[in-house]
C-alpha cells in the first residue's frame, strides 16, 4: 500500500505538540505502508533534519513557503475568499507536486491539518483521510475572548473557518480528531459519527523509556511550549500576573523556568531584569531533560487552545508532576489527584504548586501515576490501534 502524507512542516525532530503527533503518525504509517511525504520548508534545515530527509530516499519532497500571520496576509485571504490559516498555506508548487506524486500510484491520501486539505483532489478515487490537530473554528472561538481589540476579527475568522470546514469535511472519507469534544464539534457540522475517529495525541515515546525521576531539592516550576503560539502567551501572561507573585510570597525560593522557541518581545523584556524567572530559548533535548530533572512541577495554565495538550502528556510520560487548569486536562483520561493536579483559580494554582514543593510523597505518587497513565493509554500502539481500519 502507498500512502501520501501531506503536512505543513517537516515532522522531524518531534519537538512541539503538533510535530510530535505528525511524527508519530508518520512512524506508525511507515510500519503499515510505503509512505511519501510532501511538506513545506520555511527555513533552512539543520544537519539532523537533512540526514532524516535523506533517509527517505527521495520519497520526501519539500516546497518553499513562508507567509506570515499578519495584516497583509489577512487582507489577501479576504481577496482569495479563504480563511487566513488556509490562505497562508496555499502554494501552487505543492498542488503541482501532489498531482505528480498521485500519478506515480498512490492508494491513500492523508492530509495532516485542515489547511492541507486544499491540496487533496476531490476526484482522487482512493481513501481520503483528514487529520485534525484542532477543530480550527473552535480554536479561534476560544481565543476570541482574549484577543482584545482584535476580538471582532477573531470571531469573524472563526465563522469563516466554520463555513470552510463544513465544505471541506464532506470531501473526506474519514476525519481523525484528538478528543471527544472535538469529535462532537465535527459531528455537529453534519459529519456522520462513523466517519469521525478519535485518535488521541501522544507524547514523545522516548520520554516514557527514560529512568524514573526523583523529587529534586529545588523549588523550580517549569513552563514549556512554543512561545510564539497565542494561546500559550495568553496562559503565560495570566500565570505570571495572577499566580506567580502569590506563589513567590508563599515560597520565596520559587523559581520559574520558561523554555521553548520563538519568545515574543514582551516576554523577553519581562524576564530581562528578573532573578526569579529564567528564559531558555531555544530548547534542545539536553536542555529540556535538564528542566525535567530539576523541576518540582510543570505548570500548564491553559485558558484557551484546542485539542489536548501534548506538553502535559510529555511531562506525565517523563514523570514530572503537572499542575493545570480544567482546559489543560480536557481531552485526556487523567484523573485529578491521581495523575495530576487541576486548579480553576489563582489561589488553587498556588496551593497546588506549593504542595508539590514540600510533599515528596505526593510528588512521587503523581510522578508514578502519570507514567502509568501514559503507558496504558498513550503509547503509539494503543492510541493508533484503530488506524488500520482507516487505511483499509
Amino acid at each position: 500500500m502507498r500512502v501520501l502524507f501531506l503536512t505543513p512542516r517537516l515532522p522531524y525532530p518531534p519537538v512541539g505538540g503538533g510535530l510530535v503527533k505528525s511524527w508519530a503518525l508518520v512512524e506508525f504509517l511507515r510500519q503499515q505502508a510505503e509512505v511519501w511525504i510532501l511538506c513545506f520548508q520555511g527555513v533552512p534545515w539543520s544537519a539532523q533534519q537533512e540526514a532524516w530527509v535523506a533517509s527517505w530516499g527521495g520519497r520526501l519532497r519539500a516546497f518553499p513557503l513562508r507567509r506570515e500571520r499578519d495584516a497583509i496576509s489577512f487582507l489577501a485571504s479576504l481577496i482569495h475568499r479563504l480563511p487566513l490559516s488556509v490562505y497562508r498555506h496555499w502554494c501552487p508548487a505543492m498542488a503541482e507536486g501532489v498531482a505528480k506524486t498521485l500519478e506515480e500510484g498512490i492508494d491513500v491520501v492523508f492530509a495532516d491539518h485542515l489547511y492541507m486539505a486544499q491540496f487533496v483532489p476531490s476526484d482522487f478515487s482512493g481513501p481520503r483521510v483528514l487529520h485534525l490537530h484542532n477543530v480550527e473554528s473552535l480554536l479561534w472561538e476560544r481565543y476570541a475572548p482574549f484577543a482584545g481589540p482584535l476580538r471582532p476579527l477573531v470571531w469573524w475568522e472563526a465563522l469563516r473557518l466554520r463555513q470552510y470546514e463544513k465544505k471541506v469535511f464532506s470531501m473526506f472519507h474519514r476525519l481523525l480528531v484528538v478528543s471527544e469534544e472535538e469529535r462532537a464539534a465535527v459531528m455537529g457540522m453534519g459529519v456522520p459519527a462513523w466517519q469521525v475517529l478519535l485518535v488521541p495525541n501522544v507524547p514523545r515515546p522516548d520520554l516514557l523509556a527514560r529512568p524514573p525521576l526523583e523529587p529534586p531539592p529545588s523549588k523550580t516550576v517549569a513552563f514549556l511550549g512554543t512561545l510564539s503560539w497565542p494561546p500559550n502567551q495568553v496562559s503565560l501572561r495570566w500565570f505570571m500576573r495572577a499566580c506567580w507573585p502569590h506563589l513567590r510570597r508563599r515560597v520565596p525560593q520559587a523559581h520559574l523556568v520558561i523554555g521553548g522557541g520563538e519568545p515574543p518581545l514582551w516576554l523577553q523584556r519581562w524576564v530581562q531584569a528578573r532573578t526569579d524567572i529564567d528564559l531558555r530559548c531555544p530548547l534542545d533535548d539536553a536542555a529540556e531533560e535538564e528542566i525535567y530533572q530539576g523541576a518540582r512541577a510543570l505548570v500548564e495554565p491553559a485558558l484557551t487552545g484546542g485539542g489536548s495538550k501534548v506538553k502535559v502528556l510529555n511531562a506525565l510520560a517523563r514523570g514530572l508532576p503537572v499542575v493545570t487548569t480544567p482546559r489543560g486536562v480536557q481531552g485526556l483520561r487523567a484523573v485529578p489527584g491521581a495523575h495530576l493536579l487541576v486548579a480553576s483559580t489563582p489561589q488553587e494554582m498556588v496551593q497546588a504548586i506549593a504542595s508539590l514543593m514540600d510533599q515528596d510523597g505526593l510528588w512521587r505518587r503523581l510522578s508514578r501515576g502519570g507514567r502509568e497513565l501514559v503507558g496504558q493509554f498513550y503509547t503509539l500502539e494503543e492510541a493508533f490501534s484503530h488506524l488500520g481500519e482507516v487505511l483499509s
